[in-house]
């Protein structure tokens, strides 16, 4: 029977190889559940999947509001309401405002985020409206990266 081994290096399967019994070379691992290709990335469960689309380092101010309505962040009326007025959406604006009152973040960093949410032309990944948003805990760092991941597919 032929085994499967992989290199993994920084988490990333580099290559995939077959061999009846000893691994082809130095560094490889075996692979014993499920399928495997060169670019997967570890599932955490002992498997393998592909590799996840890169995050956008920015997408615009349109591709956001979409990605926002459709993820259920904010609601379509919500996103018209940005859109024509530049103002944050009520729902982010609350999330905020509890953060505040919890301690989360501090209230300066709350009006930073309100004025950040009205200049946008461009949300960046890396700003620090979003790192708000994780600390309060109302997202995970995960889901803001799927969230530019959607906005840039549009």
């Amino acid at each position: 029977m032929i085994r499967v081994w992989a290199v993994v290096a920084d988490g990333v399967v580099q290559r995939v190889g077959g061999a009846a019994e000893m691994p082809p070379g130095p560094g490889w691992v075996e692979v014993k559940t499920g399928k495997v290709e060169q670019g997967w990335v570890s599932d955490g469960k002992g498997g393998w999947m592909p590799s996840p689309e890169p995050v956008p380092a920015s997408v615009s101010l349109r591709q956001l509001l979409f990605a926002l309505r459709d993820g259920n962040w904010i609601s379509h009326d919500e996103a018209m309401a940005a859109a024509r007025t530049g103002e944050m959406p009520g729902p982010m604006v609350k999330l905020l405002e509890q953060a505040v009152a919890a301690k989360l973040i501090t209230a300066q960093a709350a009006e930073d985020a309100a004025l950040t949410w009205a200049s946008l032309y461009t949300a960046e990944r890396a700003d620090a409206l979003w790192g708000l948003f994780i600390a309060a805990g109302s997202a995970t760092a995960a889901q803001v990266d799927d969230l530019f991941r959607d906005a840039g597919g549009r």
